[in-house]
């Protein structure tokens, strides 16, 4: 309950600081199908455009989905030196899942690498990149898991249900519709009739 509490605490300050982009950024690539997920629930739980209360929703976010050190060669620099809209969620390992040293062919320039385990080396690549963003006032946190199985997956899942749903009450919206995207299906019914119709 505590965590919960805290991420929420991390949202809600990064709306109300103008975030209306919320990066999650793994370190952890088992994740990927997780992400996609995780934009799905975010994206249409929060999207909403009014309260319970059927006044104006309040700012919340768009879900990016970006991954590990790819991420740092094509999106960071936009984070670095871009608009102050966004905050980013870092998803790391808490210890080492696996055990791969490194291996240096006497490349002078690398030699401190040597020795070192790619765990180590993609670890210190995330928290570096998350000092850096946070020296340049942009909005980070970070969630530490201690390993991809069945159970810890099944935790991530109760987690981020619990914090969607959270925000929700937060903010006086219903989580859970989507009246959102019934415009769109409704279009392509009438479109699909129509093209039925001229065959």
């Amino acid at each position: 309950g505590e965590k919960i509490a805290e991420a929420v605490s991390f949202f809600v300050d990064s709306f109300s600081k103008g975030c209306s982009i919320t990066v999650f950024w793994s370190y952890v690539y088992q994740l990927q199908f997780f992400q996609k997920w995780l934009e799905q629930i975010w994206a249409e739980s929060l999207g909403q455009a009014q309260t319970r209360a059927k006044k104006p929703a309040p700012l919340v976010s768009t879900p990016l989905m970006v991954a590990g050190v790819s991420a740092q060669h094509s999106v960071l620099q936009q984070f670095m030196d871009g608009p102050r809209d966004k905050a980013i969620l870092f998803f790391r390992y808490a210890e080492p899942p696996y055990e791969n040293r490194m291996t240096i062919n006497k490349l002078d320039k690398f030699s401190y690498l040597e020795g070192l385990t790619d765990f180590e080396v993609f670890d210190a690549e995330s928290r570096a990149v998350e000092e850096a963003l946070a020296r340049q006032n942009v909005v980070c946190g970070s969630l530490e898991m201690k390993g991809v199985d069945a159970r810890s997956l099944g935790e991530l899942l109760f987690f981020f249900q619990s914090v969607v749903g959270a925000l929700g009450e937060y903010f006086d919206m219903n989580v859970f519709v989507q009246p959102g995207v019934e415009l769109g299906k409704k279009l392509a019914q009438q479109k699909l009739q129509s093209l039925k119709e001229r065959k």
